[in-house]
């Protein structure tokens, strides 16, 4: 699976989300990670942990910094951890972090 999403409910009630790339992320998979990002609720905090991948295509890149952005106004608390240092990923900041 290119992407594994774990799920938990801290003793606050605080939904919370880790979604873990796998190693490869290309166009294929930009449907599946914006149904996924889109799916996790207001309130929620999510980490997007890029931190084992060695390829994200430039469009997969583009939903993650939307989804940054919008993270804010939809009361979501989200953090991105950038892949392996040398990884062939066009664009992403390496502390993009929204909250």
């Amino acid at each position: 699976h290119f992407l594994h999403i774990q799920e938990s409910e801290d003793a606050n009630h605080t939904h919370h989300v880790r979604i873990q790339f796998a190693e490869e992320i290309t166009f294929l998979n930009k449907g599946a990670v914006t149904r996924a990002l889109d799916e996790i609720s207001e309130g929620s905090h999510v980490v997007i942990d890029g931190s084992k991948s060695y390829f994200i295509d430039s469009d997969v890149r583009e939903i993650i910094d939307a989804f940054l952005v919008s993270a804010k106004a939809r009361n979501i608390e989200a953090e991105y951890l950038p892949p392996v240092e040398g990884a062939t990923v066009s664009h992403i900041s390496r502390s993009h972090r929204a909250a």
